[in-house]
């Protein structure tokens, strides 16, 4: 936290706020794609109203230096690069913004610190104002392999991240940010976990210290308490943080930084050969934004993907819940396409990952559905009429992915088309076209097919070819695809989650404009965007809702 945000809450009369900054069970939110002009993402800070971020991009000499604006604080799915400016040759591996007009960046290069002042808080443009050599620490010859550079409140005490040291090591100085005055006074070993760190900083008070470790796909936040605060000679491990969600599932993280009210994690990264990303985790569990979606009058947004260069029968259709990789199987390649999205929910920004072949356990495969989490895939189809489970060892990334087991539901269905499960995963459904009926089962223990057995309620949904069962988040409305004539039909429960309480509300959206042959369905987690899939032409259309 900077000092200046400081003063302003001591005048307001307020604390840092927020929780006590304990990331090791945070969430992954969201990520922005930078222009594709910047690849190679360093350091990153953001401002104290969360509505700005600072990063550096050392992909060409001299580096730059970048500011993203969001309209909505916080939010990067309203983040846009607002500028840029050169902020001199080197690597500059990371910063520390004093104020907010004033920026401390460590060259990794040259081994020397550099002030800048900012043409405005926050602002982009720079001067450099003072260069100062990186001082003797932990090693008798020096802090040779610096990468990251931080501050206490006051500028009392100066910290340096040090391969060499394989650790973050403590300086004091005698005038406030001045690192000539700097005396060393102790390293803060992490060599238990990692000999690497490339990225540090604190919470707001200085009783929590982040490492970062990076590696593609294997990126890792490591968090340490100290008992007294900005002292790293009471620093304790208190776990990690596995960055591996969204872009970090196959990227590398570089730079961190946290919210002023402890909530919030802000991370730069880096897909090779793809674009750099800001990563956004966060310590809060978001209330629901869900909206049932208004059918009545829903509209098509003129955007679509094709799949057809993987899949030429595309019937099923998932997104995961950040809407960063979407999913499509199809009986024709008889597997599971995955796409990632450079930008959430936007399929324009598809491009084609890798794909998981489901034909030995279903030579008809019609929908397909993932655990919460990445690590479950289960798939129906036609020619077993079972439910198919595979383990994924990397989430989300079906390339992992290994057959497990499966549950027939031929007692109840002979044609099975759709399938969905209650988000605890302790309910499943299936649709037939056989008998138009979905049917309902529960699971013992959560999302193991292996336990699940049929509550021996349906729903008849009074439509010749239902496939696509989608729920809302509460199991009071559900959704399907009836692809004679290609609408979507709205149905309500009257108790949660149970068919035999449901009932057609006499609602229903025709696609047949786009796709005369529709599958596959699915909603954004608002449900304010309705996609559907189908065999016609292959392709994934967006509608809002």
């Amino acid at each position: 936290m900077s000092v200046a945000r400081l003063m302003q809450q001591a005048a307001a009369g307020v604390s840092g706020g927020g929780g006590d900054g304990d990331f090791t069970s945070a969430t992954y939110v969201s990520n922005y794609a930078i222009p594709s002009v910047t690849t190679n993402l360093r350091g990153v800070a953001v401002s104290s109203d969360e509505t700005k971020l600072l990063f550096i991009d050392v992909t060409s000499s001299p580096d730059d230096l970048s500011r993203i604006e969001m309209t909505t604080a916080g939010d990067l799915s309203t983040a846009s690069v607002a500028n840029s400016s050169t902020i001199g040759t080197g690597t500059k591996s990371s910063i520390f913004i004093q104020t907010p007009s004033i920026l401390w960046a460590l060259d990794a290069s040259f081994d020397n610190i550099k002030k800048y002042t900012l043409n405005a808080d926050f602002g982009n443009a720079v001067s450099s104002t003072a260069t100062y050599s990186v001082p003797a620490g932990f090693n008798p010859i020096g802090s040779d392999n610096p990468w990251s550079l931080t501050f206490n409140q006051d500028g009392t005490k100066m910290f340096i991240g040090d391969f060499n040291a394989d650790g973050i090591q403590e300086f004091s100085l005698s005038t406030a940010y001045d690192p000539s005055t700097a005396t060393y006074t102790a390293n803060g070993s992490v060599a238990a976990q990692t000999g690497t760190p490339y990225a540090q900083c604190w919470n707001n008070d200085g009783s929590k210290m982040y490492v970062i470790e990076t590696g593609a796909g294997s990126s890792v936040l490591y968090q340490y308490s100290l008992s007294s605060t900005y002292d790293v000679t009471t620093l304790s491990y208190d776990g990690s943080l596995a960055l591996t969600a969204g872009p970090l599932a196959t990227g590398y993280a570089f730079g961190v930084s946290v919210s002023d009210d402890n909530q919030s994690l802000y991370i730069s990264g880096l897909l090779v050969g793809v674009s750099a990303y800001i990563i956004k985790y966060s310590t809060v569990t978001p209330a629901s934004s869900w909206t049932d979606p208004d059918l009545a009058n829903a509209s098509y947004d003129s955007v679509s993907f094709s799949v057809s260069s993987q899949e030429a029968s595309p019937v099923g259709l998932f997104f995961s819940p950040d809407g960063d990789n979407c999913y499509v199987i199809g009986f024709t390649g008889k597997d599971v396409n995955e796409y990632s999205l450079s930008t959430s929910w936007d399929i324009t920004s598809a491009s084609f990952v890798s794909s998981l072949s489901v034909s030995a356990k279903d030579s008809f495969p019609r929908d397909l559905w993932f655990k919460d989490d990445g690590t479950e895939l289960y798939i129906v189809g036609t020619s077993s009429n079972s439910v198919h489970q595979y383990t994924l060892s990397t989430a989300w990334d079906v390339s992992s992915g290994t057959f497990t087991q499966s549950f027939s539901v031929s007692s109840q269905s002979s044609f099975t088309r759709g399938l969905t499960f209650k988000p605890d995963g302790t309910k499943m459904f299936t649709l037939d076209s056989s008998s138009d009926n979905s049917f309902q089962y529960s699971l013992s223990t959560a999302w193991d097919i292996s336990t699940a057995s049929y509550d021996s309620k349906s729903l008849a949904t009074g439509t010749p070819n239902p496939t696509a069962p989608r729920f809302n988040p509460d199991g009071t409305k559900l959704w399907l695809i009836d692809n004679s004539p290609d609408d979507v039909r709205q149905y309500s429960l009257s108790t949660a989650w149970d068919l035999s309480t449901g009932s057609y509300d006499s609602v229903l959206f025709s696609v047949g404009s786009q796709e005369a042959a529709a599958q596959g369905l699915f909603f954004k987690d608002d449900g304010q965007k309705m996609y559907v899939v189908g065999t016609t032409n292959d392709t994934i259309y967006q509608y809002s809702t």
